[in-house]
């Protein structure tokens, strides 16, 4: 009796094993969004030209209400190992500082290589090198009670700065001969897809029922014994 009593402990545990999963992936909230612009002024014509249509991407938690700025450390880069967070934005309700006003903080990853590639190509032409005068930096996705949604980001020597519907995009890249810019417009979004890899629910239910067969089978081997 304790035996079956042992298996059927075994077999619920496999399943409310199972269930944790699905529900931990669904919940998952990993955005990928993809934009594109026209270019409408640039101080680097020569690898940008007006009219060009320019496409970048943007990966954030849309469930996150958190968002932070970093300081570059001692080594003044940005993004390595010995940065450290200089500032939390917690828009969390209870509690968070922000919570009447934003509904969502997140911290993003953008690919910028439709201005970066471009931008660098100029550089190297004209013999300029990268001006990374400012000490913090950050990438942000985050969202206001009111409705608008912002885009920033200031990391390195580049930033990035766009409100969606109400401003056009301006990307900006310091060197040592001043800021080089470029702006667009008639932003629109291409796409917006979750980047979270969900399994098919027959598939969870395969894992589900091997795990029970595979403690069924010790369940058996221990009756023999």
């Amino acid at each position: 009796m304790n035996l079956k009593f042992k298996f059927l402990n075994a077999a619920v545990v496999c399943l409310i094993f199972s269930v944790s999963a699905i529900t931990n992936i669904a919940s998952a909230g990993l955005i990928e969004e993809t934009w594109q612009g026209t270019v409408t002024s640039s101080s680097t014509t020569s690898v940008l030209s007006i009219g060009e249509i320019a496409t970048w991407t943007i990966q954030y938690d849309d469930s996150s209400l958190i968002m932070h700025e970093y300081t570059e450390g001692q080594d003044g880069i940005a993004g390595t190992a010995d940065d450290a967070v200089n500032q939390t934005f917690d828009a969390s309700c209870p509690g968070g500082e922000y919570c009447a006003q934003y509904m969502m903080f997140a911290d993003a990853l953008f690919n910028l290589d439709a201005f970066e590639l471009p931008m660098l190509e100029f550089m190297r032409a004209n013999g300029e090198v990268e001006n990374d005068f400012k000490d913090k930096h950050y990438a942000w996705r985050y969202a206001s009670t009111s409705g608008s949604n912002y885009y920033e980001m200031e990391f390195g020597s580049s930033e990035f700065r766009y409100r969606a519907g109400h401003e056009d995009v301006v990307y900006y890249k310091y060197t040592n001969k001043g800021a080089r810019t470029v702006s667009l417009n008639e932003i629109k979004m291409v796409s917006s897809r979750s980047i979270v890899d969900v399994p098919e629910p027959s598939t969870l239910a395969i894992l589900a029922l091997a795990m029970i067969g595979l403690t069924s089978r010790r369940f058996m081997k221990s009756l023999i014994k």
